[in-house]
């Protein structure tokens, strides 16, 4: 008996039929769809655990259906698959995402039986909505940690800190994504909670990496939402001070595409911050729609290019020229340019001949807990040794 449930809608009878063979051979049951029309006719549209979405359709576009799902709040993943290039299916990806939709790494056709396995295999099998209830008891029952990622001068390879990521490791369904229990959070009252953990377990590890002989910063990402409490600047410093911290040893990371939400309170809490000496960096910086107004109003002293930009940057010249260009805006304001999501030797060498000044990625180091991340530190040569 099958405990999953897998919709594909595409008009190409062929494509139905290799998804369905493929879902069935990891235990999916499969339901097929050759127009929206029919999807619209699902009247148990929230049982499934995976939509596999072409883009191409005889009545409609895979915009439209975005849209349609968006609407019924569909929460399961969606995979996208298209023979359209690659820059018209992360075009539509970024839709998906701005709809608060659930999407996987979309998929060229023609479709490859191997490939669509690999995929519905990382499916989980657990398909229950995350409560609120079980974020809170997670944070109450040390279910969360902190792993660090190293930032790297790529100017001259010091490691110069790391960023602090929140990883949550459920005791029945195992790793649960970041962008999940992130959504989550935000949603309701606990990521003051959970910011308020990754801060302060990073200031404490940051000080045991001075304590045995490395001076780096640590980075924490800030939720907008967090911005709009009063009293988030007192608690932060805080958390510095008990510490043993400065408060320029932090940098807080905030996702532009959320931050025009109570704009005042926010350029208030902001300008808070940087007077008590925190560093502040636009996050995700290129993939919002307000970017250069946020530069201009709110008080940032580094800018981070998403990763959507430098991934791309070794075979796809647009790329490299919005990076270049990127780099050098932030630079001639003044600020600290950092690129994320660095995977190949080549990408780290063209952003070195564009001048940024800090890398971050799979190339240069993965995410690691606080032992192996000192461990990691005692064996590189490039690690910036304290004062």
């Amino acid at each position: 008996m099958t405990s999953r449930k897998l919709i594909v809608l595409d008009d190409d009878d062929i494509a139905r039929e290799i998804v369905s063979a493929s879902a069935q051979r990891a235990g999916f049951a499969c339901v097929g769809y050759s127009s929206a029309a029919e999807l619209r006719m699902e009247d148990n549209l929230h049982d499934f655990d995976l939509l596999v979405l072409d883009l191409n359709l005889l009545d409609t576009d895979g915009v439209e259906v975005l849209q349609y799902l968006s609407g019924q709040e569909f929460k399961a993943p969606i995979l996208l698959v298209s023979s359209l290039e690659e820059r018209v299916l992360y075009s539509t990806l970024r839709v998906g995402s701005s709809l608060g939709l659930q999407l996987l790494d979309p998929v060229r056709k023609p479709l490859r039986p191997s490939e669509l396995g690999n995929i519905l295999a990382s499916i989980s099998t657990v398909s229950a909505p995350l409560r609120q209830e079980d974020l809170k008891k997670g944070l109450q029952e040390s279910q969360f940690r902190v792993a660090y990622q190293p930032k790297v001068s790529l100017q001259d390879g010091r490691v110069v800190g790391a960023e602090a990521l929140a990883r949550w490791t459920h005791p029945d369904r195992g790793p649960i994504s970041p962008a999940d229990f992130i959504a989550l959070a935000e949603d309701g009252p606990l990521i003051a909670d959970l910011t308020y953990f990754v801060a302060g377990t990073a200031f404490e590890d940051c000080r045991s990496w001075s304590n045995t002989g490395f001076h780096l910063s640590v980075a924490v990402n800030v939720s907008a939402k967090s911005l709009t409490d009063r009293s988030f600047s007192d608690k932060l410093a805080e958390l510095v001070r008990d510490s043993s911290l400065q408060t320029d040893q932090i940098t807080l990371e905030i996702t532009e595409t959320s931050a025009m939400s109570d704009a005042s309170a926010m350029l208030a809490m902001l300008t808070q911050l940087r007077i008590r000496g925190f560093n502040l960096s636009m996050d995700d910086f290129g993939t919002g729609y307000s970017s250069l107004m946020q530069l201009h109003r709110l008080p940032f002293s580094e800018v981070k290019i998403d990763r959507t930009f430098i991934h791309g940057m070794d075979t796809d010249q647009e790329a490299r020229v919005i990076s270049r260009a990127m780099i050098g805006l932030g630079h001639n304001l003044g600020m600290r340019v950092v690129a994320e999501g660095i995977e190949t030797k080549g990408v780290m060498q063209m952003l070195q001949e564009e001048g940024c000044d800090i890398g971050q990625g799979y190339y240069l180091g993965k995410p690691m807990w606080h032992h192996e991340f000192l461990d990691w530190l005692g064996d590189s040569a490039v690690a910036v040794p304290a004062e």
